[in-house]
């Protein structure tokens, strides 16, 4: 029985259990990855060197970045510098440096936090260091529209502010703040800083890289416009065309709009959020819209104009034998009726096609008009039918006496041949002669072809034609 080994790390092993544990041992992941890098594979004995080299490694540079954030006001400590600056920040401990302290607690915080910089309290060791605080500033909240640079224009408007209304406020804002900042050029990309020479170039980037399909586009009275109005949107309110989040810069929101997909609208939404810049006259019917611009009357045509024409089943009329119903009782009736005209047509067919397989074309007595038979084609000669087929005839005129359609058969003298015309059918002696004649063809042809080579048979011809 072969040994059963690993190539990796060249190792034997007993049974194949034995081989799936080691599969699944570090050391064996460890010899992979040096075989992708094209290095020999560790043996057992310099795999636990390298294991402890990795251990004293890992202790050394633990013991270099061991720091314990000690809060002195709530007696906790904290792992890491930032867990310690949200611990500053929140509620409990703002609660409890507002509380009352005595005079020794007050001279201890102050003696510990004096110039409010990174301060080691104590030292135990080499290894572990004490911090009791971080530089560290409690700032004032600001909207999440307002920049970094915007700070302190805010803070001046914010007395005036507290005394008006919620709809004064958007509107100072909006004067102060909002319409002093830069808007994005015309030619740019909402979703990015690149630009276009032309609108239909910038509107195709933003389909092919961004997704974004300008919705009802023929119905958009000005495109560039509204391109305008969304950059405005997006550099100065600085807040995402779909969610409406605000942003503290525009590279912010494009980059938020790239990130989430909000770079795709549904049309309904878009076309109401920017419903100035669309006009949806032209999609009522010609008539319709004849109506109301006669009658003149401004609210009806602002209201076509903003809102698109649907047909709905509720514009059409239907009818069922003669009284109007409504959409789902009419489909009812049209599943199961079939049209008196159609039950007629079907019966018409049907006794021609009878009389066509009883008769074989047979439909006309022998005459004789000077000395030769009668013609059916000759206008001089009145056709005679045999009685059998002229009683059929008639009984197929007599099933649409009384129908209007058009589509209904009346057999005449002027359409008789078309409706008494029967295909030629061969005989079975004739099917048997055309297929000896082909075959005779086919066997001159051969014959001619390889007459000067009788001695090959039939079945390697084709190698040689």
């Amino acid at each position: 029985m072969s040994a059963i080994t690993c190539v990796t790390c060249r190792l034997q092993f007993g049974t194949f259990e034995d081989q799936k544990v080691h599969f699944q041992t570090e050391y064996h992941r460890e010899n992979s990855k040096r075989n992708l890098q094209q290095l020999p594979p560790m043996t057992q004995r310099e795999y636990l060197e390298y294991l402890q080299i990795l251990k004293e490694r890992k202790a050394i540079e633990d013991a270099k970045k061991r720091k314990v954030y000690r809060c002195i006001l709530c007696d906790k400590q904290f792992s890491s510098e930032n867990a310690f600056r949200q611990h500053c920040e929140s509620a409990k401990h703002q609660a409890v440096l507002a509380a009352p302290k005595d005079e020794f607690q007050m001279n201890q915080y102050n003696q510990l936090t004096k110039g409010n910089t990174a301060r080691v309290a104590q030292q135990d060791d080499d290894n572990l260091i004490v911090i009791t605080e971080v530089e560290y500033e409690q700032k004032e909240k600001l909207p999440a529209f307002l920049s970094e640079d915007e700070h302190v224009l805010f803070k001046e408007l914010l007395p005036k502010l507290e005394q008006l209304t919620e709809e004064l406020q958007d509107k100072l804002i909006t004067e102060e703040i909002f319409m002093k900042r830069k808007q994005m050029p015309a030619e740019q990309c909402l979703f990015c800083h690149l630009e276009f020479d032309t609108t239909d170039k910038q509107l195709e980037h933003m389909y092919q890289a961004h997704s974004f399909i300008l919705p009802f586009k023929e119905y958009v009275a000005n495109i560039p416009d509204l391109l305008q109005e969304m950059q405005k949107q997006v550099s100065v309110a600085r807040s995402c065309l779909l969610c409406m989040r605000g942003f503290k810069s525009t590279e912010q929101c494009q980059k938020h709009m790239r990130n989430t997909g909000h770079t795709v609208f549904l049309p309904e939404e878009f076309a109401q959020q920017f419903i100035e810049f669309y006009d949806f006259s032209s999609s009522y019917p010609a008539e319709m819209l004849k109506l109301i611009q006669e009658e003149n009357d401004p609210t009806l045509l602002k209201e076509i104009k903003s809102k698109r024409f649907y047909m709905t089943l509720d514009d059409f009329k239907y009818f069922v034998e003669g009284e109007q119903v409504g959409y789902l009782e009419w489909k009812e009736w049209k599943k199961a009726h079939v049209p008196e005209w159609l039950k007629i047509l079907k019966l018409q067919n049907d006794m021609l096609r009878n009389l066509k397989l009883s008769l074989r074309g047979d439909f006309y007595e022998e005459q004789v008009k000077v000395g030769k038979p009668v013609d059916p084609t000759c206008t001089e000669t009145k056709i005679k039918l045999k009685s059998e087929v002229q009683e059929i005839i008639n009984k197929i005129n007599d099933l649409g006496a009384n129908c209007t359609s058009s589509e209904i058969i009346r057999i005449n003298d002027s359409n008789m041949q078309k409706y008494l015309k029967v295909e030629t059918y061969l005989s079975g002696k004739q099917i048997i002669e055309q297929l000896e004649n082909k075959r005779a063809v086919y066997t001159t042809q051969n014959e001619s072809i390889n007459h000067d080579k009788p001695f090959f048979k039939r079945s390697t011809l084709h190698i040689y034609n």
